[in-house]
């Protein structure tokens, strides 16, 4: 791992981005970092948007207490970019299969290419994140923004994305 920085997402959006379920996150803003980040489960929990996704046929925990409040995955964040009203797009950022009426019942629809907007009309940004490997979860009093990993941490995170790494790669092995 070269550099790692921290994200903070609210549940459940967290959890989806550390199962490989949200390939996407989505931020009202870009940036140019292109490297690793810790996903940080925030302490708020989105009780509206967990009703709505198992409502559409997500699998998500009743409860998040073993997961709020610690990083639970490390991620490449490969490309920052507007993201678009595809079906393709949406689903990547909600974790939802391509199912047009689904995708619809969520967002409204319709499915029109272009950019989904800010309510001051810039694009939203789709956040494309790769390679995710769960870690267990290690104990952080996140913040805003995109943030460095205190030095602190740094061994610690390192250390359980190895021994995760490691464990997947032998269970992948036939």
């Amino acid at each position: 791992m070269r550099e790692i920085r921290i994200l903070t997402l609210q549940e459940p959006w967290a959890t989806l981005v550390a199962s490989g379920r949200k390939p996407f996150e989505t931020r009202t803003w870009s940036t140019t970092f292109r490297d690793f980040l810790a996903v940080h489960a925030g302490r708020t929990v989105q009780w509206a948007a967990v009703e709505k996704l198992r409502k559409l046929g997500v699998d998500l925990p009743t409860d998040f207490s073993a997961t709020v409040g610690r990083i639970l995955a490390v991620a490449k964040l490969r490309d920052c970019r507007p993201l678009l009203a595809t079906k393709e797009d949406v689903e990547r950022a909600t974790c939802l299969g391509v199912d047009e009426r689904r995708l619809a019942e969520y967002f409204g629809g319709p499915f029109d290419g272009g950019p989904f907007l800010t309510a001051d009309g810039k694009p939203i940004q789709a956040w494309c994140l790769e390679d995710v490997v769960r870690i267990p979860p290690i104990l952080f009093k996140g913040m805003q923004g995109l943030r460095p990993v205190p030095p602190e941490l740094l061994d610690d995170l390192r250390g359980a994305y190895r021994v995760a790494r490691s464990t997947f790669a032998t269970e992948a092995r036939p």
